[in-house]
C-alpha cells in the first residue's frame, strides 16, 4: 500500500480523536475510487485480523464510503469477512442512520450468521 495510504490508515486507526479528526472530509475525496477501495480493503482487513481496534476499523470504513461512495461494494465485502463472534455492540451501534441503510445487506449478512439460541 502506498506510504500516503498507510498514512491516511494510520490516523483512522488510532486511538487518538485528534490523529482521526486530522483526516479531513478533503483528504478523503482526493483518494478516488482506486485509492479509497485499497485503503477500505486495508482497515477490513486490520478490522478482521485484530478485534481490538475493529470499532475503528468500522468506523474508517464508514468515513470513506460517506465521501467516495465508488468504495462501498469494497466495503460490504470487507464487512461481510468479519467473523460475527468477533463483532461487538459498540461496532453494531456505528450502523445507525444512513449507514444502517448503506449497509443493510452487511446488517442482514451478520444477523443471519449469529444464533439468538444458548
Amino acid at each position: 500500500m502506498p506510504e500516503r495510504l498507510r498514512d491516511i490508515a494510520a490516523n483512522l486507526l488510532s486511538s487518538s480523536r485528534i490523529e482521526q479528526k486530522a483526516v479531513t472530509d478533503d483528504d478523503l475525496r482526493a483518494l478516488g475510487g482506486t485509492d479509497a477501495s485499497i485503503l477500505v480493503d486495508h482497515l477490513g482487513r486490520i478490522a478482521r485480523d485484530r478485534p481490538t481496534e475493529m470499532s475503528r476499523a468500522v468506523g474508517g470504513i464508514q468515513r470513506i464510503t460517506n465521501i467516495v461512495p465508488a468504495a462501498v461494494n469494497n466495503a460490504e465485502k470487507a464487512l461481510k469477512a468479519l467473523p460475527v463472534a468477533d463483532i461487538r455492540p459498540p461496532v453494531i451501534l456505528l450502523f445507525s442512520g444512513k449507514p444502517a441503510t448503506q449497509f443493510a445487506a452487511v446488517l442482514s449478512d451478520w444477523s443471519s450468521r449469529t444464533s439468538d439460541h444458548p
